[in-house]
Order: structure tokens, then C-alpha cells, then sequence
């Protein structure tokens, strides 16, 4: 992990995209994944509707699906799995997911987020953003793993 704040006041909005060389000759590695954080706060905008929420959580053994927000400007949803128990996720726990209505559960295992065990019950969590950065209430749903 590393930071930098050669981007202090700059928007996050827009694509973006990382580079990646490796200087060493005779030397073959690969980049199994990568993803990218952005603290900081939402700017001024004119925009405080929250989006509406997700409905209809449901699973297909490790995909969970739900029908997409009514909200007309969605930016992208994100996920979070945590214990049965937790009540909640802390802000470094939610993953991007893009603009899609499911979710495979291995692929959150993949990312180094969490341990998923086949049997054990976890709470995924699911939120709207809207292209202001604008929050949803956010939906539960308790998961078994497959």
C-alpha cells in the first residue's frame, strides 16, 4: 500500500487508469489485481437527492443479486461482507462494483477484503452512489457461503 497527496483538491470523477513497469530485466512478475481509494470529502454540489436504495437481495449459491435502483443518475453500486454479527461496514470496507445488479462473492475473496468459508453465514451490504457522490440508505442481506 502506499498514498499521495500530489492530488490534494483535484476530483476523483473521470477514468482512470494505472501503468505499471517493471524495470528489471530477466525478471518476470505478473499483477494478479489491483484497486484503487479515494478519501477525502464531497465537494459543493447543487445535488443532495439521496439515490434511492437497492430491493430484492437474493443469492444464487456465491452470486448475490437485487433489482437496480429507480434513481436515474447512478455513478456505481458497492458492497460490503461482513460477519453475521457486524451492524455495520466502516468507509475502507465498501468495494466498487460499477453498474451491475449482482455481485460473485469469490471475486470480494479475491480482492483480499475477506475470509469467506464455505457454511458461515456473512452480511452483504449494498449502496447506491449517484454521479454527486450522494450515499443510499444502504440494504442488508444475510448469505450463507457456498
Amino acid at each position: 500500500l502506499f498514498g499521495t497527496n500530489a492530488f490534494y483538491g483535484e476530483g476523483t470523477l473521470g477514468n482512470w487508469t494505472i501503468k505499471v513497469i517493471d524495470g528489471e530485466t530477466n525478471d518476470v512478475g505478473t499483477l494478479d489485481n489491483w484497486s484503487i481509494g479515494f478519501l477525502g470529502h464531497q465537494g459543493n454540489s447543487s445535488d443532495t437527492m439521496v439515490p434511492d436504495p437497492v430491493t430484492n437481495i437474493s443469492n444464487t449459491e456465491n452470486t448475490i443479486h437485487w433489482d437496480d435502483s429507480i434513481s436515474e443518475d447512478i455513478r456505481r453500486y458497492e458492497v460490503c461482507i461482513t460477519a453475521e454479527s457486524n451492524e455495520s461496514c466502516d468507509d475502507h470496507q465498501w468495494i466498487p462494483i460499477g453498474i451491475t445488479n449482482s455481485f460473485n462473492v469469490t471475486k470480494y475473496h479475491t480482492i483480499g477484503w475477506a475470509n469467506i468459508f464455505s457454511g458461515s453465514e456473512y452480511k452483504v451490504w449494498i449502496r447506491t452512489i449517484d454521479e454527486e457522490e450522494n450515499k443510499s440508505d444502504v440494504e442488508s442481506y444475510i448469505w450463507t457461503a457456498h
